[in-house]
């Protein structure tokens, strides 16, 4: 969308580094993952007594089920994304909000839109003429945040399993933000520091300021769940 592989190994990067940074943030909780020996025992013993055709036939069954479940919710959004575009009263909105703001129309449409679905959000917001610095951080928190779409896809596995989906939607938009920090951090070492930087030039940079960039992102994980475990501490 961006026409510049720089900017997509960029946009890569920050998503997972987010990522990690997550993983160091969300306090884990060991009853989430315990199983009951009685129900895995149950389950194990009813597998045992199941020969390979049916074990073969239940699993084609399943991957037909999944993937018409996954693109039952790419229509129903796309369908609800079409419908809103189309009206008039959003149209009126995305216009006087952009008069306020000063950002163009194709911007906001598209940050508003991303948040239901994602691809067509950073279509638009990549086709804008909003600057590079606007666009990338934005563009990085849609993918973190992956919007509605695939958001309701994976709760539709994991409810099964008690997952609050108010958490995790908090969380995806903790992530976004993160990843919209590590995006412009990013974008300042990387595009603004040289405007013919290649990711295969990168000893045009000082080897002390990239030890310092690694060490910046190792260590600051490893500081924040500190701080997280001293608040669940106390």
């Amino acid at each position: 969308m961006m026409l510049s592989a720089k900017i997509g190994y960029i946009l890569l990067l920050s998503n997972l580094l987010s990522c990690m940074f997550m993983g160091f943030i969300i306090p884990s909780k060991n009853s989430l993952y315990k199983i009951k020996s009685k129900n895995t025992n149950s389950s194990k013993m009813a597998d045992s007594t199941k020969n390979i055709g049916i074990i073969f036939k239940n699993s084609i069954e399943d991957a037909l089920k999944n993937s018409l479940n996954i693109g039952g919710f790419v229509i129903v959004f796309s369908v609800i994304t079409g419908i809103i575009k189309d009206n008039a009263l959003f149209h009126i909105v995305i216009n006087k909000i952009s008069l306020i703001i000063g950002f163009s129309r194709s911007f906001i449409e598209g940050l508003i839109l991303g948040l239901l679905e994602v691809t067509n959000g950073c279509y638009l917001i990549s086709s804008s003429n909003s600057s590079l610095y606007i666009k990338l951080p934005i563009l990085s928190f849609l993918i973190a945040f992956s919007g509605l779409s695939i958001i309701s896809q994976v709760y539709s596995y994991t409810y099964k399993h008690n997952v609050s989906i108010k958490k995790y939607i908090l969380r995806k938009f903790i992530q976004g933000i993160i990843s919209s920090i590590l995006t412009i951090i990013l974008y300042y070492v990387f595009l603004q520091t040289s405007s013919i930087f290649t990711f295969n030039d990168i000893n045009l940079y000082s080897s002390s300021s990239l030890y310092f960039l690694i060490l910046l992102i190792l260590f600051v994980p490893l500081l924040l769940i500190n701080i997280i475990r001293l608040f669940h501490s106390s």
